[in-house]
């Protein structure tokens, strides 16, 4: 691997951990570097699935250390996320590069209007009911296939 592709891929990684852990996202940065240095588009989603791990798993042991886990709510997600990367795994593989290269692109670009759009984002904390979560987590279900086709 060449030095300067080597280098834009750890710079990457890092700027991917520290933006992910402050406001999510850093897939807005790895997915489109890992194609733009000419991998594959199954490749940079299987190279961002592997840097995501790390990410997850130091920001939860320094979120935990501080005592900001919801360890009930972490859980059941945990527990609807296993197979739904599993899944959505399976249908990645089975997608074309072109088709994924424009479903990639479209996410990307709503994801950012969504976010300037709402400005306050995250900015206050909300208490949901699990009623809520489960029909939230619903409708995301039922819309997932129609993102991908």
């Amino acid at each position: 691997m060449p030095f300067l592709e080597l280098s834009l891929l750890f710079i990457a990684g890092l700027a991917a951990g520290a933006f992910g852990t402050l406001v999510g996202g850093g897939n807005l940065l790895t997915i489109p570097l890992a194609i733009f240095l000419g991998y594959s588009v199954h490749q940079s989603l299987a190279i961002n699935r592997m840097g995501t791990v790390g990410l997850t798993l130091s920001g939860y042991y320094k979120f935990n250390q501080k005592k900001l886990v919801n360890h009930k709510i972490a859980l059941f997600i945990t527990f609807f996320a296993i197979p739904g990367a599993y899944l959505g795994t399976k249908l990645v593989l089975e997608v074309s590069s072109s088709t994924l290269e424009k479903i990639i692109g479209v996410m990307i670009l709503v994801m950012v209007l969504f976010t300037l759009l709402n400005r306050n984002l995250g900015m206050e904390e909300k208490r949901l009911s699990k009623r809520h979560f489960l029909k939230r987590r619903l409708l995301f279900l039922q819309a997932r296939p129609a993102i991908i086709i």
